[in-house]
This record gives structure tokens, sequence and C-alpha cells, in this order.
């Protein structure tokens, strides 16, 4: 099976966060600055993307499908 970890939004928040502090001239990311609430909605949905990669990789393995993935997969083997 694929080795793939998602990533939390805190994680994401704080990539976001140090990307843009190296690399921009932006430095108020306190709670309740605008850039921060941004880059936190942003981390929210991304995590979101994430998780849905994650599920949408693991119903492709034998070993993690269920329910109507694992008869798709079953039907791709001709079982």
């Amino acid at each position: 099976m694929a080795d793939f970890t998602p990533k939390t939004s805190e994680e994401i928040l704080n990539d976001s966060i140090n990307y843009l502090y190296l690399n921009t001239n932006i430095s108020d990311f306190n709670v309740g600055s605008v850039i921060r609430g941004i880059l936190e909605a942003v981390s929210l949905e991304d995590a979101n993307q994430y998780y849905q990669m994650y599920s949408l990789l693991n119903s492709f393995f034998l070993q993690n499908a269920v329910g109507e993935s694992l008869d798709d997969r079953a039907a791709d083997y001709d079982v």
C-alpha cells in the first residue's frame, strides 16, 4: 500500500505561515489578524482535501476497501 499520511490543518497552517514569513514582507500572524484568518480557512479546506485523497487512495487497495469500494475492486479482478 502507498505510504501517504494526510497533513492536519495545524501542520498546513504552520507551513503556510512559515512560507509567507520567509518569502513576503507580511509579519503579523497573530490570532485575529486578517492574514491568519485567511490561512486558517485555507488550511481547514486543504486538510479536508488531504483526508479525501487518503480515503480515495485507500479505497483502491483490497485490504482497505469496504462496501461499494470493495465490490468495485473485486469487479476489477473478475472476482
